[in-house]
């Protein structure tokens, strides 16, 4: 064991390539709008178009 710091390095982070892709898609139509809306239709966006993934 470590500091946490080492910890998340040793294991590495979960990279999710998906919700990048939706975010920019996002940011792309709502260029021009105040940057509080564009977070929120991202995020809206996200959730609407994400797959659920139930292990």
């Amino acid at each position: 064991m470590g500091t946490p710091a080492l910890e998340i390095r040793r294991r590495g982070f979960p990279l999710c390539i998906e919700k990048a892709r939706l975010i920019t898609e996002s940011h792309r139509q709502t260029e021009g709008e105040p940057p509080i809306i564009r977070y929120a239709k991202a995020f809206s966006h996200m959730l609407d178009n994400m797959p659920v993934l139930i292990d």
